[in-house]
C-alpha cells in the first residue's frame, strides 16, 4: 500500500502520517474498523513513539520541582552562589529558560550508568551553581511521568558517566 498525509486525503486502509507531529500511524483504519479501534491504534503507537523508553522530552511532562532550583529574585549571583554552599540547594543562573534547558538535556543528554532514568550534560558556559561553586553540568531525571533537573558538580557529572 501507499502512504498518505492526513488532511490531504487518504484511501481507506492506507497508512497515515500525521503532519506536524512525531506520530506516524500505520495500518490505517477503515470505517468498518471503527473510530474506537483507530483511536486505540493511534494511542498505542503514540505511547510507543513518545513514551519514556526512547527518552524524548516531547512525551513527558516537566515540573519546576517546587521551584527549589530556581534563582531567587532580588538576589545577586554572588548571593545565590553562596546560598548553594553547605548543603544549600543547587540553583540555576538567572536568565536561563530552565524548562527548555532541561527538556533539551532530556532529548540529547547522555544517559547515566547508575541504572536510574537520569541524563547528564556538560555546557561551555555556566548554567548554575552547586556546593558554592559555579557549574557547567546538569542532571535531569525522569520520575513519575515528569522530568526535572538541577546543576551538578563536575565530579558528580564524571561519576555518573563511569
Amino acid at each position: 500500500g501507499g502512504l498518505c498525509l492526513t488532511g490531504v486525503g487518504c484511501l481507506a486502509g492506507a497508512p497515515a502520517i500525521v503532519a506536524g507531529t512525531a506520530v506516524i500511524a500505520h495500518g490505517g483504519a477503515t470505517a468498518t474498523s471503527g473510530a474506537v479501534g483507530a483511536g486505540q491504534q493511534l494511542g498505542n503507537l503514540y505511547n510507543s513513539v513518545m513514551g519514556e523508553g526512547n527518552g524524548s522530552a516531547k512525551g513527558v511532562d516537566w515540573t519546576p520541582h517546587g521551584y527549589k532550583h530556581f534563582p531567587q529574585r532580588f538576589k545577586t549571583w554572588k548571593q545565590i552562589l553562596k546560598g548553594t554552599a553547605n548543603g544549600g540547594a543547587a540553583k540555576y543562573k538567572p536568565g536561563i529558560d530552565i524548562e527548555s534547558l532541561e527538556r533539551g538535556v532530556w532529548d540529547s543528554g547522555t544517559p547515566t550508568t547508575n541504572g536510574r532514568t537520569w541524563k547528564v550534560q556538560e555546557f561551555a558556559d555556566i548554567i548554575g551553581a552547586t556546593n558554592g561553586k559555579e557549574s557547567r553540568w546538569i542532571r535531569v531525571e525522569y520520575s513519575g511521568g515528569t522530568i526535572h533537573g538541577h546543576p551538578i558538580s563536575q565530579a558528580e557529572y564524571l561519576e555518573l558517566l563511569q
